[in-house]
């Protein structure tokens, strides 16, 4: 009979660990982001430019006969509500939009008014909730484009991707995919984004796992102790 409980609580033990090491495998809760963004144009040294950022942010360029636009829209700007929400758990990645962006023109884009030397900063601010691990935060970042003229049309050159956001050993990135845009007459053209988090939460042991390794540890301990009593 000593055998049988000795034996039971070593199983016992044993399939704890095994649990609660799956456990911790898989158990780490995801992360859930909410992301607003906004666009800004700007002049630069662009002499034929003029910018509006007033709700939807515009640049408008103008001579040699015809008049072209482009514009950003999000939902942050437009209805004042989040971009995106996602949830992820530790490694994985999904792709978002970040917005769209715009462009009309009374002539072919590249071969009408330039943008040459105009700008266009991306802003991008994602919240994690309350109750979240790492703590609730707001993180925030910009990316800066350039606008110049090609014969396709108008090219946005993006820089500063990816952009890295880090809070209480959570890490996660945002890649611009792709960091090159070129913009034709008539066009909508969505700002697309790899969104991934590398380090998740602590995981968290379900109760029904540790309440079956302390059972193991405690059937072992009295396994020891009445072998150590026989013995004596």
């Amino acid at each position: 009979m000593k055998k049988t409980w000795e034996r039971f609580g070593l199983m016992t033990f044993s399939l704890g660990i095994v649990l609660l090491f799956m456990a911790i495998q898989v158990k780490a809760a995801p992360i859930t982001f909410t992301a607003n963004t906004t666009g800004v144009f700007s002049q630069g040294s662009c002499v034929t430019c003029t910018v509006d950022n007033n709700v939807v942010p515009t640049i408008t360029s103008s001579g040699g006969g015809g008049l072209s636009a482009i514009g950003f829209i999000s939902n942050t700007g437009i209805s004042n509500t989040p971009q995106f929400t996602v949830s992820l758990d530790n490694g994985q990645s999904v792709m978002v939009t970040l917005g769209t962006l715009t462009a009309a023109s009374s002539v072919p884009l590249g071969t009408g008014p330039s943008f040459t030397g105009s700008t266009f900063a991306l802003n991008v601010s994602f919240t994690v909730p309350a109750g979240a691990t790492p703590n609730p935060g707001t993180f925030t970042a910009t990316l800066t484009g350039q606008l110049t003229q090609s014969s396709s049309g108008v090219q946005l050159q993006f820089t500063g991707s990816p952009l890295t956001f880090t809070q209480g050993g959570q890490t996660f990135t945002l890649a611009l995919q792709p960091t090159s845009i070129v913009l034709n007459t008539q066009t909508n053209v969505p700002l697309t984004a790899l969104l991934t988090l590398n380090g998740g939460a602590a995981p968290v042991p379900e109760p029904a796992t540790l309440l079956l390794l302390g059972s193991g540890l405690a059937a072992l301990s009295g396994a020891i102790k009445r072998r150590k009593k026989s013995a004596a």
